[in-house]
């Protein structure tokens, strides 16, 4: 057993349990245990569908879960008894949110898929840490399938987890998936992106150039012979190559397992493939994709090739049908009508972007107006906006062509497009804030979502899907965020009831409570401010009190904003120090707020750097608000308090000289894109916008509050559109095209038992020495672990339409792998003498 994965917890917790062959029981304080129903109900079917994904039975004989008030990390994968924070364990039916409950699944799903890829076979070295979080990342979406199926998780996977990885990627800074490590300080650094969401979307390549059988068999052959012991990639590759043997997979002898995803784990980045239409077929090139343009670097990838055209459609067959074979370029002979499209990467598969010629896109964004556009894949449609605008972005591609392709957004309904829109949406909506043409942006966005907007309103029906109310959320939130009048007229009044309620009931529904909560203070003064303020004093469930720290923050009034930022490093104010990035991440996501926190972050900087323990946390500050600076005097400011406090920034000075030069590339692309973008949406913007003027509130707070989302920044509208969760993320639409070809689930096995263990849960009233965790309500427990997960907590808030919570925390871009809550380094070992804990 590896020494990280060594954990006790003290408490005066009570539990819920209940027992099949495994005794499952969670761990809550006594006030907040009977939120832990929905946890327990699908834990023992998870496990149940990894005893049969890999035929290893899990062997310890009791899996404990404990919800933990204050913990620095979203979770951790000890072994048999896994740490939650208190919001990605515990869910409240009439106050949590349907995303709450998505990051509750999937979180629980990473953690347990830990339990063989971690726990089970554990990596040689941390240069490897990708087999443990590809893995996981890849089980949060496809095992949870094995308990929720109908929230199309698959094809959330590829919008939230494959579609970010790919942007975070394309900086020229990236680092190979498997990657050299010698310092605590370097480990930590790559629990980020790389290890985890482009490791898992590898690792989903693999299984579809490989075909599923082939996959499964391989893994459980590398789990069975590494079992209690560590392993490398090589022990992956082998053993997924020598079932692709046994299975014949490869009929071409240049083909190779290990030297496929060799190029793909040892080589940072990934290319685009340029399509050019010809006389025979397609002619294809290579070339690696960076997001600030063109690039002599020669890398080149083995690289699988699907296709499926318009005559002759096909948007299941997921195995290679041609390969780019390590070289710059190559011809594919197809037939091809004149009049026909051509597509490539079926269901975005493979780790690529597709730059197609002229006459293809015209092609494409003719079918796409038309009322046949359900027949190309919704994946596909994702991946046409997805891939068009970061294109445009790096300069490969006219925005006038990537902007054409969302004119067809007039009249989509799934959600899948809609979050790969949203995402690439918000780094304009960046950039444009502030500026004379953000009125007009602002209008094409109302123009485009008002469709959305009438089929998902804020009427919520009993029998609404999942996936309904994670588009409406989103669909309200950029509504509102832009000042739709029936959307702020709407919001305003389910506030106003709330308030005025004399029994203090919130009859708001859970899932618009972002939306109402946000536009409210946005456009009211000190009573809502107060009003909301109190609510989370006095609430009970985590998941209630990290979606209004994230709404608090959206209130224009300057000086409230100053204290609130004051609060998120106050001790005893009432804001837990694991949730005070929230208050950063709230703040800065508004226009409005930009100034006011660079300005806290440079005035406050040394108490901001007491206050904070994590290597990652004041770096994902800085990073954080970076990322919205839209102007050379901000930039200029930034830049001097880096230069005045190089010596105390210590880890995050490295985050610092990134996040200078985010900036200037950010100021440098708008000057060169901005008058190209506004003049398309001056002729295509048809519509008046429907928006209501709004006014700073000018009183100043005269008492100051006594007593905020978490993840990477990703730029948001005024305040992100949430949608969904976690390790990602979520979304999707409410019906998908009947002409829409299906996928035919390839994920979960039909060996996994899909039973639950039918003991009714019981309290459980008794301690455990050395599994209870310490506290009373108020009380942080007590807890020993030599690290914290890796699983980036991305869904303390609502997460936005990328899949991801507006703002910043330090478990989204580096996370905290620690050996305790305020210790960070992860290598480390624990020594038990009596009851001394030592730790080095």
């Amino acid at each position: 057993m590896s020494t990280y994965l060594v954990a006790f917890i003290v408490s005066d917790f009570k539990a819920l349990s209940v027992d099949d062959r495994i005794s499952y029981r969670i761990w809550a304080q006594e006030d907040a245990v009977e939120q832990a129903d929905y946890s327990l109900s699908i834990s023992p079917r998870i496990i149940q569908f990894f005893e049969g994904f890999t035929e290893i039975q899990f062997e310890i004989g009791k899996m404990d879960q404990a919800a933990l008030p204050d913990f620095s990390a979203g979770a951790m994968e000890n072994w048999g008894l896994v740490t939650y924070r208190e919001r990605l364990l515990l869910f409240k039916e009439d106050t949590s949110t349907t995303s709450n409950k998505q990051n509750i699944a999937t979180v629980i799903a990473h953690e347990f898929a830990h339990q063989w890829f971690g726990d089970l076979v554990s990596p040689a070295w941390w240069d490897y840490l990708w087999l443990n979080e590809g893995f996981a990342t890849y089980f949060e979406y496809f095992a949870t399938i094995a308990v929720e199926p109908n929230w199309r998780l698959d094809h959330q996977f590829v919008v939230n987890a494959h579609q970010n990885a790919l942007v975070a990627d394309s900086s020229a800074t990236t680092h190979p998936i498997t990657t050299s490590v010698f310092s605590p300080r370097q480990i930590s650094s790559i629990f980020d992106t790389i290890s985890y969401d482009k490791a898992g979307s590898i690792i989903r390549t693999a299984e579809h150039f490989l075909t599923h059988d082939t996959f499964v068999n391989g893994l459980r052959n590398y789990l069975t012979e590494k079992t209690h012991q560590s392993a490398t990639a090589d022990d992956l590759f082998r053993h997924l190559h020598e079932q692709a043997v046994v299975d014949s997979v490869f009929t071409d002898a240049d083909l190779n397992t290990i030297t496929i995803l060799e190029s793909w784990t040892t080589q940072a980045g990934y290319p685009y493939i340029t399509v050019q239409r010809g006389d025979n077929g397609i002619h294809i090139s290579q070339k690696r994709f960076i997001n600030t343009g063109e690039t002599e670097d020669p890398t080149t990838w083995w690289v699988p090739i699907t296709y499926t055209k318009k005559n002759a459609i096909d948007f299941t067959t997921t195995k290679p049908t041609a390969w780019l074979k390590n070289v710059a370029e190559d011809d594919i002979v197809t037939e091809l009508a004149e009049d026909e499209w051509i597509i490539l990467n079926i269901q975005e598969t493979a780790f690529y972007r597709v730059l197609y010629d002229e006459e293809n896109y015209q092609l494409l964004i003719d079918y796409l107006r038309s009322e046949a556009y359900s027949g190309i894949h919704p994946l596909n449609r994702a991946q046409l906006l997805d891939d068009s605008l970061n294109l445009a972005r790096a300069g490969l591609l006219s925005y006038s062509t990537a902007l054409e392709i969302t004119t067809y957004l007039a009249e989509e309904t799934d959600f899948i497009p809609w979050i790969s829109y949203f995402r690439a949406l918000t780094f304009l909506n960046t950039r444009f804030s502030g500026t004379d043409d953000f009125e007009i942006f602002k209008s094409y966005v109302l123009q485009l979502i008002e469709n959305l907007y009438e089929t998902v309103g804020f009427e919520i029906p009993e029998d609404d899907e999942h996936l309904t109310k994670l588009i409406r959320v989103t669909a309200l939130t950029w509504a509102c965020n832009f000042n739709h009048e029936q959307c702020l007229t709407s919001a305003s009044s389910l506030f106003r009831n709330w308030m005025d309620n004399a029994e203090g009931v919130n009859t708001i529904s859970p899932d618009l409570r972002s939306v109402v909560y946000c536009s409210a203070l946005s456009n009211g003064g000190e009573e809502e401010w107060e009003f909301l303020w109190n609510q989370y004093l006095s609430s009970k469930v985590a998941t209630d009190q990290v979606l209004i720290l994230s709404a608090l923050g959206c209130t224009r009034n300057s000086t409230r904003l100053n204290d609130y930022l004051e609060l998120s490093i106050t001790e005893d104010s009432g804001i837990r120090k694991q949730d005070s990035q929230t208050a950063f991440s709230s703040v800065y996501s508004r226009a409005e707020g930009v100034d006011i926190a660079l300005d806290f972050l440079t005035q406050n900087f040394g108490q901001i750097q007491l206050y904070y323990t994590s290597m990652n946390a004041l770096g994902n500050i800085i990073s954080g608000i970076a990322s919205r600076l839209t102007t050379n005097e901000q930039l200029d400011r930034l830049r001097r308090f880096v230069d005045d406090n190089q010596a105390e920034l210590g880890p995050a000075q490295s985050a610092a000289t990134a996040a200078l030069a985010t900036v200037e590339a950010n100021l440098a692309w708008f000057s060169k894109y901005r008058e190209d973008i506004s003049a398309w949406l001056d002729e295509n913007t048809t519509t008046t916008p429907t928006t209501t003027p709004t006014t700073t509130p000018t009183t100043t707070p005269t008492t100051t509050p006594t007593t905020t989302p978490t993840t990477t920044p990703t730029t948001t509208p005024t305040t992100t559109p949430t949608t969904t969760p976690t390790t990602t993320p979520t979304t999707t639409p409410t019906t998908t095209p009947t002409t829409t070809p299906t996928t035919t689930p390839t994920t979960t096995p039909t060996t996994t038992p899909t039973t639950t263990p039918t003991t009714t849960p019981t309290t459980t009233d008794t301690t455990t020495p050395t599994t209870t965790p310490t506290t009373t309500p108020t009380t942080t427990p007590t807890t020993t672990s030599n690290t914290t997960d890796t699983t980036p907590d991305t869904s303390s808030a609502t997460p936005t339409a990328t899949g991801t919570p507006t703002g910043t925390t330090e478990e989204t871009s580096t996370t905290d792998a620690a050996c305790s809550l305020s210790f960070n380094p992860i290598v480390c070992v624990i020594i038990l003498i009596g009851s001394l804990v030592v730790k080095y």
